[in-house]
This record gives C-alpha cells, structure tokens and sequence, in this order.
C-alpha cells in the first residue's frame, strides 16, 4: 500500500480554488472469483504425474458486479486424502501464478485436489 497525496484545483469565472492537501491510499478490496473446470490427467508416457489444469481468473466481484483484477492473481493448490478436507497450510501443494501443476503420485495417497484463487502472494 502506497500512501499519496491529493489536492484539487478548481477553475472558475472568479479564479482558482485549490483544496488543502490530504493524503490516502487505494486498497485491493475486492476477492477474485473461484476458478472453474478443473481437471487431472495422466499422461500415457508417464504415469507417474498428475497434471491438474484449471481456467484463468481475470476478474473479481464487489457488490454484484465484476472487476478487472489489478495485482495479479495466485492459484493455491490444495490436496487432502477425502474430497472434504480443510484447505490449510498442512494440505497447501504450491502457490503458484500458472494454469498448471503436474504432481507426482507415487509417494503419495493425496488424491483429492482443490484450487483455491488468492489476489495475494
């Protein structure tokens, strides 16, 4: 967050008015929406990786209507061994900014995945 300073000069018939300065910040209020359509494949060549793919976020929504994410967006990749596990730090994969994470399964009987969309690092 980047604190400014603002003023405003008012042109009018009499001259100018200028207000007093005063000072503030914009902050990133509004949550992106979830991601959609997420899918997991194997590939035939190896059969050892999950690759999870998901689609792009681009926007988020205040008060019913849709903005265009400012800040960038992160996908936080989540997997539990039931399909109601907790999205926590103990079950967080990754973070990361790609539309895709290949995961290796062969030590692990996580098979249950959730993609969680963050503005935020």
């Amino acid at each position: 967050e980047y604190q400014s300073t603002f003023m405003v000069m008012y042109h009018f018939e009499l001259g100018y008015f200028a207000s007093e300065p005063m000072a503030g910040y914009s902050a990133d209020n509004i949550a992106p929406y979830t991601t959609g359509n997420v899918r997991a494949s194997i590939s035939a060549t190896r059969n050892d990786v999950l690759t999870l793919t998901w689609d792009e976020v681009t926007e988020g929504s205040y008060q019913g209507n849709s903005y265009p994410e400012q800040n960038g967006i992160w996908y936080r990749v989540h997997s539990g061994d039931n399909p109601d596990f907790t999205c926590d730090e103990t079950t967080l994969l990754t973070t990361t900014q790609d539309l895709t994470l290949d995961v290796d399964i062969t030590s692990d009987n996580r098979l249950f995945f959730k993609v969680v969309v963050s503005d935020q690092p």
